[in-house]
C-alpha cells in the first residue's frame, strides 16, 4: 500500500513547478543507440534512429550533445521520409578507431548523402579534433556529400535543474543566464574554424537563435528545464530546435532532387 501511495505523497510534498523540474532527469532518450541494439548488434558501429530505408540517408555526427537532440532530429527527418544514422560510440572523430577516414568509409558504405555535424563547445577547443574535422570535410567534398553544421548550444558552469530547484526553495537564489554575446565569445573556436574552412552560411544552423530570447538564453520552457545537467538539452529543450531540424530535412531532400 505504501508503494502505491508514494506518488501521491510526493505530489503533496512538492509543488507542480518542482515536480516539473524533477522530470528533467527523465526527459531524455536512451543513450546513443540504446542497450538492446548494442546487445543484439555488438559489432555494429552505426544504428538508425527512427525510420529505416528512407528515400535518403543522413548521418548525425557528434558527441553527447548530438545524442541529446537525436530523437527530435530524427522525428523531423522521418516526416520527409529520411533515415537518420548515428554512431554507437560517443567519440566519432576523437579516436583512431573512428577517425576521418573510417567515418568517410562508413558514409560510402551506408550510402549517406548528407552529414550533420553537432558537437559541444569543448570539442572545438582541441586542435586534433579540429584537424580531424577539417580532414573529414575535405573527404566529404571529394565524395560530393553535403555537410551541414549545428553550432554548439549554450552551456553553463552550474547544474541547471538543481539551481532551478534551489530557487523554488530560496527565491533569493541568483541564476545567471548566458547572453548572446557571451555565447558568441565562448564559442569563438567554432566560429573561427568555420570561417577558416570557408563553410557556406547556408550550411550552418544556430541553436542560440532559438534558445536565446531577448538576449538571455533559456533555462526552462513552460516550467520544464531546457537542460538535464549543465550543458545537455532535455527532449523539451531539443524540441525548441525543431525549426532547425525541419530546415535540415528540407535541405537534405533538395540535395537528393538536385543530384
Amino acid at each position: 500500500m505504501l508503494g502505491l501511495a508514494a506518488p501521491f505523497l510526493n505530489k503533496l510534498r512538492f509543488t507542480d513547478n518542482q515536480l516539473s523540474i524533477f522530470e528533467a532527469w527523465e526527459d531524455r532518450s536512451s543513450y546513443r543507440c540504446g542497450k538492446i541494439f548494442r546487445v543484439l548488434n555488438p559489432t555494429e558501429m552505426l544504428c538508425s534512429i527512427g525510420i529505416k530505408n528512407g528515400q535518403k540517408n543522413v548521418l548525425l555526427l557528434g558527441n553527447s550533445h548530438a545524442d541529446s537532440v537525436k530523437v527530435p532530429f530524427a522525428e523531423a527527418l522521418n516526416k520527409k521520409n529520411l533515415s537518420t544514422y548515428f554512431y554507437v560510440k560517443n567519440n566519432p572523430l576523437q579516436s583512431e578507431e573512428t577517425n576521418a577516414e573510417f567515418i568517410s568509409n562508413n558514409v560510402s558504405q551506408f550510402d549517406i548523402e548528407t552529414v550533420v555535424v553537432h558537437y559541444s563547445k569543448s570539442f572545438y577547443l582541441k586542435e586534433e579534433n579540429r584537424r580531424q574535422l577539417a580532414h573529414f570535410i575535405d573527404l566529404m567534398r571529394n565524395q560530393s556529400v553535403d555537410i551541414l553544421f549545428i553550432s554548439p548550444v549554450p552551456t553553463y558552469e552550474y547544474h541547471v535543474p538543481k539551481l532551478l530547484y534551489q530557487k523554488t526553495i530560496d527565491p533569493r537564489t541568483k541564476i545567471r543566464r548566458q547572453s548572446i554575446q557571451e555565447y558568441l565569445d565562448l564559442n569563438d573556436e567554432f566560429f573561427t574554424m568555420i570561417r577558416k574552412l570557408d563553410i557556406s552560411s547556408r550550411n550552418i544552423f544556430y541553436p542560440h537563435e532559438h534558445l536565446c530570447v531577448d538576449d538571455d538564453c533559456l533555462l526552462s520552457i513552460f516550467g520544464n528545464p531546457v537542460y538535464f545537467d549543465n550543458s545537455h538539452l532535455t527532449i523539451s529543450g531539443a524540441n525548441i530546435l525543431s525549426p532547425i531540424f525541419n530546415k535540415i530535412a528540407s535541405e537534405a531532400v533538395k540535395v537528393r532532387i538536385n543530384q
